[in-house]
């Protein structure tokens, strides 16, 4: 190689690299679309923000996820108008498919106590024998609930639809693994689930 192409290779590496980096940070992430119309949304529909939930319910990082961080995105984001949340339940591991139907039947029947169902679900793993048996025992300690609703539709086509649903958009952004809680944040996905990376994500958004 001679002088004058070492010299060429050396002052043009900067330039590519420049390029490089630009390629990665100023045209904006491939998005995911994820059709929510069938589960409730929490918080200001004018929100700026919308996170989706994906939840396993056999998954012990969820189950952690559910109990200590979901409340803090309620009151730091959902509460105060920044952002709206939508949950979506999954069946992935067996023992979470009777606690993923239930949790879909009331979703699709009497979403007012969606989100203090899950929360039951959750707390509750003892009670996962079928879907029937956890609303049953829901019904027992919400007096406001009644159950016959949502007994009817459990053996709706559109449950298994919606668990379909839920993993053929997991299945599309995880070529291995899935990994549970997975997090969207106006339709990207966000690599680091937790509070401090949901501030960093909310700060690149308002950053473009």
């Amino acid at each position: 190689m001679s002088i004058c192409e070492k010299k060429l290779l050396i002052y043009s590496a900067p330039i590519f690299i420049f390029l490089f980096i630009c390629l990665f940070t100023l045209f904006p992430k491939k998005n995911t679309t994820i059709d929510i119309s069938s589960y409730p949304t929490f918080g200001n529909k004018r929100a700026p923000f919308q996170f989706v939930i994906f939840e396993e319910f056999a998954c012990l990082e969820c189950q952690r996820f559910h109990a200590e961080d979901l409340p803090i995105i309620f009151k730091k984001y959902v509460n105060t108008g920044i952002a709206k949340v939508s949950l979506i339940p999954m069946a992935y591991l067996d023992l979470s498919e009777a606690p993923c139907q239930a949790a879909l039947s009331m979703c699709l029947t009497q979403n007012q106590f969606y989100l203090p169902f899950l929360s039951f679900i959750f707390h509750n793993p003892n009670l996962w024998t079928s879907p029937e048996n956890i609303l049953l025992n829901f019904a027992n300690e919400t007096p406001q609930f009644s159950p016959e609703t949502s007994l009817k539709i459990l053996k709706n086509a559109q449950i298994d639809s919606l668990i379909n649903y839920g993993q053929s958009i997991c299945d599309k952004i995880y070529e291995v693994d899935i990994h549970m809680p997975t997090i969207f944040i106006n339709n990207q996905r966000l690599e680091n689930i937790s509070i401090k990376g949901i501030e960093e994500k909310l700060k690149e958004f308002n950053e473009i």
